[in-house]
């Protein structure tokens, strides 16, 4: 049976991306891990530690990307949170089995695994869940590197600065 293991990440939505850098580095005393380019999803973003746990902002590059339809409909703010998965397929199929609906397009991704849960399960917000073959981002230096490595090997994403 799949359960989830923890909160993994929680993203923001932004109007300035390097605005948010410098507040959650400068004032917030954060560390940069990383900023990245989704093409397919018409935005760009970051992941910053913040103690023992990683943030990620979002800034659409096009108006028509889902991250400017958030901004325009909900204004900045919480818009994924990432959860930790131990037997994501089985965790998944009793979702479905409750009549909750799963995006379900990069579960065949065996080094990546994820699926996405729509706001009204979670709250309002996204919820990603993630079960990676090789170790889950966080912020060890294993962790750290398996994050780059998936923006790395993923098609339509790529590192902009690390």
């Amino acid at each position: 049976m799949g359960k989830i293991i923890g909160i993994n990440h929680v993203a923001f939505v932004v109007k300035d991306l390097e605005e948010s850098i410098r507040n959650a580095v400068d004032v917030l005393g954060g560390e940069f891990i990383l900023k990245f380019e989704s093409t397919g999803g018409k935005y760009i973003g970051t992941c910053i530690q913040l103690g023992d746990s990683i943030v990620s902002y979002l800034q659409a590059t096009d108006e028509s990307s889902f991250i400017a339809k958030h901004l325009e409909k909900r204004g900045p703010g919480v818009q994924h949170m990432g959860l930790t998965i131990e037997g994501l397929d089985e965790y998944v199929a009793d979702l479905e089995a409750k009549g909750i609906r799963v995006e379900k397009s990069d579960m065949g991704d065996e080094k990546f695994k994820e699926a996405l849960v729509g706001p009204k399960t979670g709250q309002g917000v996204v919820l990603q869940l993630m079960e990676w073959r090789d170790g889950t981002m966080d912020t060890t230096p294993q962790g750290k590197e398996q994050l780059k490595r998936k923006y790395r090997e993923t098609p339509g994403l790529k590192i902009l600065d690390e």
